[in-house]
């Protein structure tokens, strides 16, 4: 038999677990009364004071099984809860983080805490966990950690009100201290800036057919691909709207081949033109559209400028988006990566004389945020520029993953999406002086 009161508290870098406190039930409320976190547990929504008050007074009475409030050292303010429960002797582990604290790497962190201490204290040797088949960013997490699918179940699920899948986890000791390592092939189309929209997506169909019999699983071509980088009074008579057919098009090649892609072309809203960057999952799914913010030289002259820094939930994790002269603003990566952006992409037009500029910015984005960055930009010459090409990976500790170059080609590379920044005094965003800044 198990005691919550026997567990004083489990601490991390950030975060103490620790027993439930009278005080936490408005934390709670607002980190339960929320559709979104809802329906991925087995809460009901909405999610009331008096919830919360018969939830304490049930782990009050509850003498076999440990329910821990998860809180930031630094406030003490609960921002989500764990258990760990004990039946026919196993032991099952369950977690919940508020929205507002959700893509921060915190649920990791308890995961793996919470493990170290199943294992090491209360000596057992698995651990089962589950989430609702709808629920993929569980699973992601779940993943990084080392947990496998064991089997499924239906279980009832409130906030939805009917019966749903429940996909049944298991993590040992040897697979937290191993995880498997989980590896993203990715091609980089590093090629001329051509205004010809017929002609480039052919060659975007015919080369997604290539990176998929390579075994690619994203590949991302350049800033305004789709019509060539354009800057000039031209900008306003080739706007693409992002549901033309020429996007439809990409969609269904991309499911096809099971394969991502990011590209740039210039958006068409009303009568506005923005210079954007879409993702297209391996699904075919549109599951990020982002409108550059910085806009270089003469592009403020026929662009609009977006007003958001995105992340987005992609087959891959959280990713965010940036174009071109956005990555020369220190900011704009930090703003990705403390919205929980795990890799960001950015897709360019650079040229002369700035050749090594992007260079230096990508190492420096990733170094600074401890996640990989990956770029892609033109080669060659147009009637304005020349552009400088350089397209690579970058990975978290700013290791570049293949050489750069500045010729026409299509450029393979491997980043492991299981490999992060183990040095703590180089894991900038977990030093951050936020008292000092502004974000």
């Amino acid at each position: 038999m198990f005691k919550s009161g026997d567990i004083m508290k489990i601490e991390t870098e950030r975060l103490l677990m620790r027993p439930y406190k009278l005080k936490d039930v408005d934390d709670i409320v607002e980190g339960l009364n929320d559709f979104d976190t809802a329906k991925n547990l087995t809460v009901p929504f909405s999610y009331t004071k008096e919830n919360a008050k018969q939830f304490l007074n049930f782990v009050k009475q509850n003498k076999k099984d440990y329910y821990l409030a998860i809180v930031l050292k630094d406030s003490d303010k609960l921002i989500g809860g764990t258990s760990i429960e004990f039946k026919d002797n196993k032991v099952k582990g369950g977690i919940w983080i508020g929205k507002k604290y959700q893509h921060q790497g915190f649920g990791t962190e308890v995961m793996k805490a919470r493990a170290k201490y199943i294992f090491e204290d209360l000596k057992f040797d698995k651990i089962e966990n589950g989430y609702f088949d709808f629920n993929e960013n569980s699973w992601k997490m779940q993943q990084k950690i080392g947990y496998e699918i064991v089997g499924e179940k239906t279980n009832y699920c409130p906030a939805l009100k009917k019966e749903a899948k429940e996909i049944v986890t298991e993590l040992t000791k040897e697979r937290l201290l191993n995880p498997k390592e989980l590896y993203m092939k990715i091609c980089l189309v590093q090629c001329q800036s051509k205004q010809d929209i017929k002609s480039n997506l052919t060659f975007a169909k015919n080369t997604i057919e290539k990176a998929t019999k390579k075994g690619c699983d994203l590949i991302i071509f350049p800033e305004m691909f789709l019509t060539g980088y354009v800057a000039t009074e031209k900008t306003k008579t080739i706007g693409i709207t992002k549901t033309d057919d020429l996007i439809k098009d990409l969609q269904s090649v991309c499911k096809r081949n099971n394969i991502a892609c990011v590209f740039g072309f210039p958006r068409k809203e009303k009568s506005k033109i923005f210079n954007s960057a879409c993702f297209i999952d391996k699904n075919g799914e549109m599951v990020g559209l982002y409108d550059k913010t910085h806009l270089f030289g003469d592009e403020k002259l026929y662009f609009s400028a977006g007003n958001e820094l995105k992340v987005f939930d992609t087959s891959f994790g959280k990713i965010g988006l940036l174009i071109c002269y956005d990555l020369e603003f220190p900011e704009t990566a930090r703003m990705l990566a403390l919205n929980g952006a795990e890799m960001i992409i950015c897709i360019s037009a650079n040229m002369k004389p700035y050749d090594n500029l992007h260079k230096m910015c990508i190492i420096s984005r990733a170094i600074e945020n401890s996640i990989p960055v990956v770029y892609c930009n033109y080669v060659g010459k147009d009637s304005q520029f020349t552009f400088v090409g350089q397209s690579n990976i970058i990975n978290s500790t700013g290791k570049n993953e293949r050489k750069f170059s500045n010729h026409d080609a299509l450029l393979y590379g491997t980043l492991n999406l299981s490999k992060n920044c183990d040095d703590y005094n180089m894991n900038y965003l977990k030093n951050l002086r936020k008292d000092l800044y502004k974000y």
